[in-house]
């Protein structure tokens, strides 16, 4: 059973301050979303790592930076009740969204068996522009995906890719040929939207 933690006037609105030169080279604080006593999920911002990934090894990621400042005893982590924080699951550093951290081990094993038995629906917002989907409002890509010899990205592959699918769904259209997707997949791989929007135009 989840216990979701008492919400009152004063933790409405509740932040996790990150001090300069830690994430970024400013003060940062991140919005609390939601909170019981296995995890906590937050306000991830743009351009930020959620864990360690050989394409953001030189840069510090949200896991290491919570767990820097729960092993300093900073009060607010303190009192999150958190023995740990792991990520349960990873996105690309671009997207900004809902960031998912376990706070005890048991927790972290349970979530991230969800996560990888493809029990969690993930649904993004992205802007696109172009004729080649014209007249279609719902699209499915279902292309492998493998990383690129040489290059930080992943790319098609039917011969040696991992499984991924993605459900795009157009919201919204505007005169200039923009348009406003909702894409959905059950386990976002590194790229999976960008590399599956890309396939099909």
């Amino acid at each position: 059973m989840v216990k979701r933690l008492p919400m009152n006037s004063e933790s409405i609105e509740k932040f996790i301050g990150f001090p300069p030169g830690l994430l970024v080279d400013h003060p940062l604080r991140v919005s609390v979303i939601d909170e019981t006593d296995g995890w906590i999920a937050v306000d991830k911002p743009a351009g930020i790592a959620i864990r360690q990934h050989p394409w953001n090894h030189k840069t510090v990621d949200m896991d290491t930076a919570l767990n820097k400042q729960l092993k300093a005893r900073k009060p607010e982590l303190l009192k999150t009740g958190a023995t740990l924080f792991g990520s349960i699951y990873n996105v690309d550093p671009e997207i900004s969204g809902v960031a998912l951290f376990a706070k005890h081990r048991d927790s972290l094993s349970q979530l991230r068996n969800l996560a990888g038995s493809e029990k969690l629906l993930f649904t993004f917002l992205l802007v696109t522009k172009s004729d080649s989907a014209e007249g279609v409002d719902e699209l499915i890509a279902d292309a492998p995906l493998i990383v690129h010899n040489t290059k930080l990205k992943m790319v098609p592959s039917t011969a040696k890719g991992k499984k991924a699918q993605t459900h795009f769904q157009r919201i919204n259209k505007s005169p200039s040929g923009w348009s406003l997707w909702k894409a959905s997949t059950r386990f976002p791989r590194f790229h999976q939207i960008r590399a599956h929007a890309a396939v099909k135009g």
